[in-house]
């Protein structure tokens, strides 16, 4: 695939959240700090639909994407409503927005591999899990 292509197939994944799993090799893995280190397939959709159940109306919108080889590199902005327990924070009620960096690499069509970084800090304290810093 182009490097077009695999942008193409990194943003129709990003659309698709309750078909996630279609676009994943199956020997994928999900270099994912905030979801207990690397996960595979089954542990990656379990995260993901633990993801879903705390944050129901989970929107991403990619704004910048960069694609070499069989790397795709994207900037998404990720914004929700927390409405149950994620990581053993129960729901707040409160929304957030954040930017997030996605690594995902691309092997015969499928995600073989991505690396996530998700801005945790600006997540938690809008939802007023930790304070916000004094302006």
């Amino acid at each position: 695939m182009s490097a077009r292509d695999n942008k193409e197939f990194i943003r129709k994944m990003f659309a698709d959240t309750a078909n996630h799993v279609k676009y994943l090799a199956p020997d994928y893995v999900w270099h994912n700090p905030i979801g207990g280190g690397d996960l595979n397939v089954e542990q990656g959709m379990k995260f993901l639909a633990g993801l879903m159940a705390a944050f129901p109306d989970y929107k991403f919108t990619v704004k910048d994407q960069v694609a070499e080889g069989d790397k795709v590199v994207s900037i998404v902005t990720e914004q929700a409503t927390h409405k149950g327990i994620f990581n053993g924070i129960p729901a707040t009620g409160k929304k957030f927005m954040i930017d997030d960096v996605h690594i995902h690499r691309i092997a015969k069509g499928k995600i073989a591999e991505v690396w996530t970084y998700p801005d945790m800090y600006s997540m938690m304290t809008q939802l007023g899990v930790i304070p916000a810093p004094k302006k």
